[in-house]
């Protein structure tokens, strides 16, 4: 390992599906996909809050169908199967609190047939790094990659005595440039039963899931594992930890390697800027990271509510670019390659047609969501390049 006086550390966390805060976003996003699908216009605000055996389900919604409580409750029990929690749904009583949107905020968004507004004010941000960890910090996908193996896992019945409640967090070494070039430590809390095989558990995760992704980045694996710190983890889900729709929002985002906006993702339409234009923004900055227009990059954009344009934007290449941050906000205000418009977003990524509930599984820019997302796609790549020859702001 480089010893250079100029590494430092960072850490990243994440949560799995069986967590008490993920078990809410995936129920808010299943309600919401259920929504869209009955109503491709609809206005959705859904929030969950679940604690012990008890699951409260509210927000504001505009339909042009009535969404009846039997049908959220069967919702809600499919995210217990997909999670692999179904023989405890029953123990459950689910409670629901709904109205209708705010006739402000539906004038206000619905401006014309050609033009929607932002459903709120607020800040979005996108983050990309040049690496081969998806364009994403290191710590935050090992973290995410971790959780998802041990599911995997989990409900194949390869590894023996792990419930659905989990938790990693990874320490990395970085150089100046911002590229991980090692692993210090890797923890991950899996949920088990009270009589479980502690070592043969143990041996599974460091072989199975901590080793192989060491392995897989190619990494040193001469590094801290800790596995249950507390040592019994037998007490999970919303038995021990309520659970809250967007309580996970740097988990979501860029794992406090980047900022993340005000607001969170799950449970809310694409009128939403603070879902659909943090997709934009990620969008926007992995295509000009993918066309080697810098090597690292943050973007901010902001909206003000019933405004159907940014009223701000931001760039941030920490040096690493090859043309001025000042060029690279003119490349985000071309229409011909990235319109940040609310209308032109929900166009360019397909949000109406989006599944969503499989990006809250995971983080939703990692590539672990079992779908490739909109955002995710590198089709404006060429579109770049082609601009900044036309500019003669470099030659490729």
């Amino acid at each position: 390992m480089n010893n250079s006086k100029n590494n430092f550390l960072f850490t990243s966390e994440a949560v799995s599906e069986g967590h008490p805060d993920k078990i809410c976003d995936q129920i808010a996003d299943k309600i919401l996909d259920y929504c869209l699908a009955n109503d491709e216009n609809a206005k959705v605000a859904c929030e969950v809050f679940a604690t012990d055996h008890k699951i409260f389900i509210g927000g504001e919604f505009k339909l042009k169908f009535i969404l009846k409580r039997k049908k959220i409750i069967v919702l809600v029990k499919e995210v217990f199967n997909d999670i692999g929690i179904s023989k405890i749904f029953k123990k459950f009583k689910i409670k629901f609190f709904m109205q209708k949107q705010s006739l402000e905020i539906n004038n206000a968004v619905n401006l014309d047939q050609q033009h929607v507004g932002a459903g709120d004010q607020g800040i979005m941000f996108g983050y990309a790094q040049k690496n081969d960890f998806n364009f994403m910090p290191p710590t935050l996908i090992l973290a995410n990659e971790a959780l998802y193996l041990a599911a995997k896992y989990r409900k194949n019945k390869r590894f023996p005595f792990a419930l659905a409640d989990m938790k990693s967090q990874v320490t990395m070494v970085f150089n100046d440039q911002k590229q991980a070039i090692a692993i210090k430590k890797f923890i991950l809390s899996i949920q088990h039963p009270t009589n479980y095989q502690q070592q043969e558990f143990d041996l599974f995760v460091k072989k199975e899931i901590i080793d192989f992704l060491a392995t897989k980045y190619h990494f040193d694996l001469n590094f801290e594992k800790i596995i249950n710190p507390t040592k019994n983890f037998s007490i999970g889900g919303t038995e021990a930890d309520s659970g809250l729709t967007g309580r996970k929002i740097v988990v979501d985002n860029y794992g406090g390697f980047a900022p993340c906006g005000g607001g969170s993702f799950s449970g809310k339409d694409y009128t939403k800027v603070d879902r659909s234009a943090a997709y934009m923004c990620r969008f926007a900055a992995k295509n000009l990271v993918a066309a080697n227009v810098c090597q690292e990059i943050v973007i901010q954009i902001s909206y003000i509510i019933g405004q159907p344009k940014p009223s701000s934007y931001y760039v941030n290449t920490f040096n690493t670019g090859v043309i001025s941050d000042q060029e690279i906000i003119k490349i985000l205000q071309n229409k011909d390659i990235f319109d940040f418009s609310l209308s032109a977003i929900i166009k360019t990524l397909n949000l109406k047609k989006t599944k969503y509930y499989l990006s809250s599984i995971y983080n939703p820019f990692s590539n672990l969501c079992y779908q490739n997302f909109s955002w995710e796609q590198l089709n404006k790549v060429e579109l770049i390049k082609k601009y900044l020859n036309k500019k003669k702001l470099w030659k490729i």
